[in-house]
């Protein structure tokens, strides 16, 4: 087992969902497309309102819709998560011992320890089988919670399962195939981006889904480590 797959693996286990996209795998369904180099990033359609792109973190870089800030020092193979943290952001690692360490990242790039955060919610998302398919699960009204099928080891089936975040109901279901690796609100409850793979490819397709339709728009597609972080 490569470091990757040690490191999802590392981190399904410590927080209980598939928090980051540690297995290289990549789309192999509706996208079609060439081989791209290692740590290549090929944009497929980034197209959407300005202001409205995913956070995520790739190849050492957070990207936030137009900014991109290089976190120094971080293992970019070892990342879990990535949120939003008052004037700057947090990254969650996993390590050899399964224990999760996070770092501050300033706009400028500089790091300093801090805590890990979001458990709370992790846990309110967690039902038998299923739980929270993002490390901050609930939606950005605070109405809805984004759920998928749990699994002891690697990637889970990429449906997405959203309830209400007070009765648990289910109100909407979505596919946007393959395996899930990594999932997250965007700006608002109508929006989740979703990082896939599949076997047979290194690659990871990035996808802008609509809740209630359920139709799924692919971003970008890249190997390496690729997780998300809610927009909002």
């Amino acid at each position: 087992m490569n470091r990757l797959a040690i490191a999802s693996v590392t981190a399904a286990a410590a927080l209980g969902i598939a928090g980051g996209a540690g297995y290289a795998l990549a789309s192999g369904d509706d996208t079609g497309g060439s081989d791209v180099k290692v740590r290549d990033t090929t944009p497929v359609d980034a197209s959407g309102p300005a202001g409205d792109g995913p956070l995520y973190f790739l190849h050492g870089t957070i990207h936030d819709g137009d900014s991109e800030v290089e976190a120094d020092g971080v293992d970019a193979d070892l990342v879990v998560a990535v949120e939003h943290d008052g004037d700057g952001y947090v990254l969650v690692s996993s390590g050899d011992t399964d224990a999760l360490k996070a770092v501050h990242v300033a706009d400028d790039g500089t790091t300093r320890p801090t805590g890990v955060p979001g458990e709370e919610e992790r846990e309110a998302a967690t039902d038998g089988e299923s739980g929270p398919a993002a490390w901050a699960p609930r939606s950005p009204s605070g109405d809805l919670l984004l759920t998928g099928m749990l699994v002891d080891d690697g990637p889970p089936p990429s449906e997405l399962v959203v309830r209400d975040a007070g009765t648990g109901e289910v109100v909407h279901r979505f596919d946007p195939g393959g395996y899930r690796l990594a999932a997250a609100w965007g700006a608002d409850d109508a929006t989740v981006y979703v990082a896939t793979g599949s076997d047979g490819t290194a690659k990871v397709a990035l996808r802008r889904c609509k809740v209630a339709t359920g139709t799924c728009t692919t971003l970008l597609e890249a190997e390496g480590n690729l997780v998300l972080g809610s927009a909002s």
